[in-house]
């Protein structure tokens, strides 16, 4: 610190140190200087041309001293605070309370200084000793006044403009798939008669709740609903644009969209509450923090050497003693002033104001009974704001809550459904990011079925997406070529980031019931409970934890089916230690993808799985229409009760089932199911292949399929009801089983045949009328060649029906292209798609990890990407020369014809 050297009246005066004093408003620092007679070592302050000793000086008379020093205008009353801080410690906006909270001390103004600061500090202290603060003199704005306001936030620097909600690695996702959210706000619920944007705007005069339901986006976290806000003023242009309504299109000139959240950089927290005395009761107030949070939102407010964060700006606020009476109302005029001025509209026209409210949650956790009275205000000036066309939207998970607060407060809900994204635009949100194309798409169905088990979940998209796109920059910086990427281990890591998100491991076990009914796509009641995690838990909360989501079944009813991706469904039946769960574990592998080509295997292990989940929901017997829905049956189908069966088996057949004729002597060596190689289905085996089709006589030799085995037998037994067969190749059905079985209104049991028949087809091929009465026939022969009493038949085929009706059918049950989701539900279908897939594998050009689905183990791929390096292979004879597989596997790949050159 400079010293000054001062003559007075024949005396050396020295500066004996000073104090760094602070200007809260702008942190403007200055310094007070305190001098020293060297004769006698006397302290003393200048002030004017007055000099006051050290000793004796008040702070009342200081000042005078700092005020002059620190530039304040002469009107400015300052109170002066000691304390011991960083600069930087010092924001402009902190009230006295945190100041106190940094340890300050308030110095009165009648004390002598020396009682606060009894030395001078040391010159080389560069800690902040004094802070001034300007104390207000009046109330600020006035807070019930819209023009008032708007004046007094004109002392800031405005950054006019909205920041978006979502910043992670999803905020460039190609937005798609919201057509039905948006519709919904639009044109409202007609089945509920909820009205939207249209019929609210007609009745925008009027003050029945009845036409101004609350918009709301309630479900789980991650499923897009800071998205949809984010994007909302696009998505009602568009809306615009399309209506014929001239008073629409003329008022949505002048719209004004405000995003604010109580999470992020602005989360809910108690400072959000302000506690109004009214008598002898108090009032929690939520509704003046979402104003000023409004306000903040629409004018990004800034100091002029910087950024005012949301808790500065609040704080600031909570200076005046009168901003409670600071209204939503009130701060959407201010809004709207603003608007006009800045369009330089000289007429007073309609303004249209779109208020999204994320994380509404948030708030609830704070104070439930501030988010009640919140919401009562929000529709109340829904009702009353004769010039601003007011549509609020709440976001957050909180479903239950959100609908009592509406309900409670004698207004309507208007439900946006967020639907989890079809597979069509999960690979477009990769093609518009540059990651993937068409060409990629095409010759990865690795990729395609991974994308599927995705099932649309935004946020698990985007970690997909996300890890994806830093393997290219690994692996390939300079191309990014999108096959040098390892989709397996994308879904390993998808799948880890997850499973610690959402906890899906730990609440597996509470889980059973719940992925039970989401696989067999039984609808429930959204206030039904389950134990979950030791209390009971509705639907509605799980929903609202994210851990499943509800789609409408029955309007009439209000009845939901639970949808779960079936990569979340991977991960909680992985973790589960329920025995009821083996089947279930046995097809999950994402390592081992051929195994979902095969839909004869897949409907055998989704039968098993069927039946199983059934038994784990309480049933041992089931009627068998209730076994089957989803499925179409014929008229004449029986009616009766099925035992489910305990420890279910697959097994394989040697001989085709009925013997009928020759067939019985004829062995099916070549078998295109039973394969006996295990690297067929052993992406991981790196050995060379054999010849293991030896083994074949040999009885219960066991074939390894993913993590099961399945035993050959020669014939079925009907007694064994726990036996799903796979007939050999070229039989009259593909699989049977043999159930216990009593009809309706007796107490004898019997037997029942149910046999499966499994057609794959292209993508353009039809089932008419004639074929399935070739098929149906064949069964009908069988079942009289075997003298069976009571059967059933279930067609299962990937194509579409033509002009097809199995009405007058017997015993026939039918699952075409059009009922794979009632019948696999939401979580299977894309994996049963899939199996049922009947396209060519370009075995030049495809991905290395999907020639597996061809049943090359690791070694052999390995060996065909070397081989196609230098030479492209030209046929499967050329296949045969170059790659070693055994006699058998070459027989199979030429059969099977699934590939391309």
């Amino acid at each position: 610190m400079q010293e000054s050297i001062k003559n007075s009246e024949r005396n050396v005066i020295e500066m004996a140190g000073s104090y760094n004093c602070l200007r809260l408003d702008n942190r403007y620092v200055f310094q007070v200087e305190v001098y020293e007679k060297e004769n006698d070592n006397t302290k003393f302050f200048e002030i004017g041309d007055k000099k006051y000793l050290f000793e004796t000086v008040r702070v009342g008379q200081l000042t005078k001293l700092i005020s002059h020093e620190g530039k304040f205008k002469d009107s400015d009353i300052l109170n002066l605070w000691k304390i011991n801080a960083k600069k930087y410690d010092l924001n402009p906006v902190y009230t006295e309370d945190d100041i106190e909270e940094l340890g300050g001390k308030i110095m009165e103004s009648e004390q002598n200084f020396v009682n606060y600061f009894p030395n001078v500090p040391d010159a080389k202290d560069v800690n902040i000793h004094i802070v001034a603060v300007i104390t207000s003199t009046t109330a600020g704005p006035n807070w019930n006044d819209a023009s008032s306001i708007y004046e007094w936030i004109q002392q800031f620097t405005l950054n006019r403009g909205r920041n978006r909600l979502v910043m992670s690695f999803g905020k460039n996702f190609e937005f798609c798939g919201r057509d039905d959210a948006v519709d919904t706000l639009w044109n409202g619920d007609k089945l509920l008669g909820r009205n939207g944007i249209v019929e609210r705007f007609k009745h925008r005069n009027e003050r029945d709740k009845e036409n101004h339901p609350i918009p709301v986006v309630a479900c789980g976290p991650g499923t897009g609903k800071s998205r949809f806000l984010d994007e909302i003023e696009e998505l009602l242009m568009r809306k615009v644009d399309d209506s014929d309504n001239e008073d629409i299109r003329n008022a949505f000139n002048n719209m004004v969209v405000i995003n604010t959240t109580y999470g992020n950089g602005s989360p809910a927290n108690i400072e959000d509450l302000v506690i109004v005395q009214t008598g002898d009761s108090q009032v929690i107030n939520a509704e003046t923090s979402l104003a000023v949070r409004i306000l903040y939102e629409y004018f990004r407010p800034k100091h002029n050497y910087g950024e005012l964060s949301f808790s500065a700006f609040r704080s600031l606020g909570k200076k005046y003693s009168t901003i409670s009476r600071f209204t939503l109302n009130t701060a959407l005029q201010v809004v709207r002033t603003d608007t006009i001025k800045q369009k330089e509209i000289n007429s007073n026209p309609l303004l249209v104001l779109v208020l999204g409210i994320d994380e509404f949650n948030k708030l609830h956790g704070v104070h439930e009974g501030a988010c009640k009275g919140l919401v009562n205000s929000i529709g109340g000036v829904m009702l009353d704001s004769r010039d601003i066309f007011f549509i609020p939207i709440l976001a957050g998970t909180i479903e239950g809550p959100l609908e009592e607060y509406i309900t409670e407060s004698r207004y309507k809900q208007l439900r946006l459904p967020l639907y989890l994204l079809n597979m069509d635009h999960a690979i477009e949100i990769g093609k518009a990011m540059g990651l993937i194309d068409e060409k990629y798409v095409k010759l990865h169905p690795y990729f395609r079925v991974s994308i599927g088990d995705i099932g649309g979940h935004v946020r698990t998209l985007e970690y997909f997406y996300d890890y994806f796109q830093r393997e290219i920059e690994t692996k390939d910086p300079d191309n990014k070529d999108p096959y040098k990427v390892k989709i397996n281990h994308i879904m390993h890591r998808v799948e880890s980031k997850i499973s610690d998100e959402y906890g899906l491991g730990p609440y597996s076990r509470w889980l059973t019931e719940v992925l039970a009914k989401a696989v067999l796509n039984l609808s429930v009641d959204k206030e039904d409970k389950i134990n979950f995690n030791d209390k009971l838990t509705s639907y509605r909360d799980l929903s609202s934890m994210g851990l499943i989501n509800l789609v409408l079944a029955n309007t009439i009813t209000k009845k939901f089916y639970i949808h779960i991706p079936y990569s979340w469904t991977s991960i909680l039946v992985k973790s589960s230690n329920k025995s009821e769960m083996s089947f279930w574990k046995s097809m999950f592998t994402y390592d081992e993808p051929m195994y979902w080509q095969n839909f004869e295997n897949f409907n055998a292990q989704f039968w098993a799985l069927r039946l199983s989940l059934f038994r784990l929901l309480g049933y041992q017997t089931i009627n068998l229409k209730e076994l089957l829905s989803g499925v179409k049956i014929s008229r004449r189908f029986p009616s009766g009760k099925v035992f489910l069966p305990k420890d279910l088996e697959i097994c394989g057949l040697r001989h085709r089932y009925p013997a009928m004729g020759k067939d019985y002597d004829e062995m099916d060596t070549d078998d295109k199911e039973m394969d006996t190689d295990d690297d067929e289905m052993d992406v991981g085996d790196d050995e060379v292949d054999t010849e293991d089709d030896k083994k074949d006589n040999k009885m219960d030799y066991k074939t390894k399929v993913s993590d099961r085995y399945y035993t050959k037998l020669d014939h079925p037994n009907p007694r064994n009801d726990n036996i799903i067969y796979i007939n050999a190749s070229g039989a009259s059905y593909d699989a049977l089983e043999f159930l216990k079985y009593y009809e309706q209104h007796s107490n004898e049991t019997d037997t029942l045949c149910v046999a499966l028949q499994m057609k794959k087809r292209d993508a353009i091929s039809v089932i008419n009328q004639n074929q399935f009465n070739d098929e149906h026939d064949k069964v009908t022969k069988a079942m009289e060649y075997t003298r069976e009493k009571n059967w059933v038949s279930i067609f299962l085929t990937n194509a579409k029906a033509k002009s097809l009706n199995i009405k007058n059918k017997k015993n026939s049950a039918l699952v075409t292209e059009e009922e794979f989701l009632d019948f696999y539900g939401y979580t299977y279908t894309n994996r049963a798609q899939f199996a049922s897939a009947n396209e060519k594998i370009y075995i030049n050009l495809t991905h290395e990890d999907s020639l597996g689905i061809l049943g090359f183990n690791k070694k052999q791929r390995n060996e065909i990407r070397i081989e196609r390096e230098n030479r492209p292979f030209i046929d499967y004879d050329d296949i045969k020369t170059r790659i070693r597989i055994s006699d058998k596997k070459f027989r199979k790949l030429k059969r099977n014809d699934n590939i391309a050159f």
